[in-house]
Parts: structure tokens; C-alpha cells; sequence
């Protein structure tokens, strides 16, 4: 029965520890969650969540689809890709030998 408890205990830690995750994605980049993904996947890596996009290709890297332009506040990136707004503007973009190229929310 006290094995029980623990077993039970453990999992419901476990269970609000995801949930508190999920509400602090939600919280501070709840935008990009559901705005990107109708254009991508999210996947959880080691130190957080990631998105990558669908349907880019084995050649497709960042900034390809798209073009520098010069404006007043420097250069801005105006991407051809529907979900340029977010990605080449808030966050990085890294590469995963497994996953290839992430995208990692950040301000």
C-alpha cells in the first residue's frame, strides 16, 4: 500500500511538473505556439521546446526564401515563407544532426 502512495505521489509530481512547462510556453510564447503550428512541429529537446518546419525539403536551410532589405533601423529579413514572421525575428534557428534544422523561441 505505501508503495502504492509513492507510485501515485511520483506521478502526479511528475504530471504538474509537465503542466507548469506547458503553462510557461503558453505564457511567454503562447503566440508562436499556435500560430506556427499549422505550418510545423513542435518537439521537445533537452532544454526546451523547438519547432521545425513541414514540407522544406532535404536542401532547405534558414534564410533562403526571402530577401534583405535596407530600412531605417537597419536590415530586416522579409521572408517569402509563411511562418518568416516569427522565426527570423524571434528566437534562432540551430541544426540537429537528428532533426535538422530548429527553431527556438526567444525574445
Amino acid at each position: 500500500m505505501k508503495r502504492l502512495f509513492w507510485v501515485i505521489l511520483a506521478i502526479s509530481l511528475s504530471y504538474g511538473a509537465t503542466e507548469a512547462k506547458h503553462q510557461r510556453r503558453d505564457g511567454r510564447f503562447g503566440l508562436f505556439y499556435g500560430s506556427l503550428a499549422a505550418h510545423g512541429e513542435w518537439i521537445e529537446m533537452s532544454f526546451g521546446s523547438a519547432w521545425r518546419p513541414y514540407n522544406t525539403g532535404h536542401q532547405w536551410r534558414p534564410y533562403m526564401r526571402g530577401r534583405w532589405i535596407w530600412t531605417d533601423n537597419g536590415w530586416y529579413w522579409n521572408s517569402y515563407e509563411p511562418f518568416g514572421w516569427a522565426t527570423y525575428h524571434y528566437g534562432r534557428w540551430s541544426y540537429d544532426d537528428y532533426y535538422g534544422w530548429i527553431w527556438v523561441p526567444d525574445d
